[in-house]
């Protein structure tokens, strides 16, 4: 998981989805004039929802590979 190859799905999905991608983008402008506070709250959970993810995402790849090379210099020796 690489944070250029997410910016390169956003841009993916808004070439793709023009029209979506607008509404959506005018809909949390809309959302955002009317709650600031709200919309605040949900974006600061989304960020650390995905920090954290993304942590535990690395954790998780760093673990396996240390597991595949711990098997490998077991089957080697």
């Amino acid at each position: 998981m690489n944070i250029d190859n997410l910016i390169h799905l956003a841009g993916s999905f808004f070439h793709t989805h023009t029209y979506i991608a607008i509404a959506i983008l005018a809909a949390l402008a809309v959302i955002t004039y009317l709650r600031p506070k709200l919309i605040l709250k949900i974006i600061l959970a989304i960020v650390a929802a995905a920090v954290i993810g993304y942590i535990l995402y690395l954790l998780w790849q760093t673990l396996m590979s240390g597991i595949s090379g711990k098997e490998h210099m077991i089957d080697k020796y």
